[in-house]
């Protein structure tokens, strides 16, 4: 009978070799994602929805979940993919971070029409 292959090997193949090359670049990656997990988790259950936090939270999570995902693919080699997940989460902090200083600009910002272009909100962002 012919051998069934194992369709996960080899990227645990690729993640050990990772792991063996770059050690010192993992753990800087493990510790960062453990901060953020910690910043979360301190957050608790009693938040309260106010709007523009509500919205400024959901972009964190969204952008902590980018990269938590990006960190999995990278280190089993799908790197074009994790490449695109950590673009996602860079702009979900920056969305959020525009929000956070500027939270008059809510709805504009939720509606296409009238939501600044990125390099306005860049600038803007530069600027403060």
């Amino acid at each position: 009978m012919d051998e069934v292959r194992n369709h996960l090997e080899p990227e645990r193949q690729i993640a050990q070799e990772t792991e063996n090359l770059h050690s010192r670049e993992i753990d800087l990656c493990v510790e960062c994602l453990e901060h953020l997990t910690k910043g979360f988790n301190e957050i608790g259950g009693s938040f309260a929805w106010e709007e523009p936090r509500a919205t400024i939270l959901l972009l964190a999570t969204r952008g902590y979940n980018s990269l938590r995902w990006a960190w999995e693919m990278l280190r089993k080699g799908y790197y074009s993919q994790a490449n695109t997940l950590s673009r996602t989460a860079w702009e979900c902090w920056f969305h959020g971070l525009y929000l956070m200083l500027h939270p008059d600009k809510l709805e504009d910002w939720r509606s296409p029409a009238n939501r600044p272009d990125l390099t306005r909100m860049r600038n803007r962002v530069v600027e403060d």
